[in-house]
């Protein structure tokens, strides 16, 4: 939530993050929906209000990995659909 707002963090949270004062260089957001060292499979809901991060399920059964995630992974905000043309979603 941003000032008591929900969010979505596939569109509302920005691609490009603003430097903190006396930084340079370009800074990208990352959301990350699987941490290091987890075995949840867990993803951006995208078809729901707000696209929030769940647990994937299958065959109504959460899902698991076989072994803890190697790495973080996630997603870059902003990359796959225009907010403007995602009303319907609660964006």
């Amino acid at each position: 939530m941003r000032d008591s707002q929900k969010i979505s963090p596939w569109h509302n949270i920005e691609l490009f993050a603003k430097p903190e004062q006396g930084e340079e260089g370009l800074f990208v957001n990352y959301v990350c929906e699987i941490p290091r060292g987890t075995v949840e499979k867990m993803e951006v809901a995208t078809k729901e209000p707000y696209n929030p991060l769940k647990q994937d399920v299958k065959n109504g059964a959460l899902r698991n990995y076989p072994f803890q995630s190697l790495c973080n992974y996630g997603m870059l905000p902003q990359t796959w659909v225009r907010c403007d043309r995602c009303a319907h979603r609660g964006c």
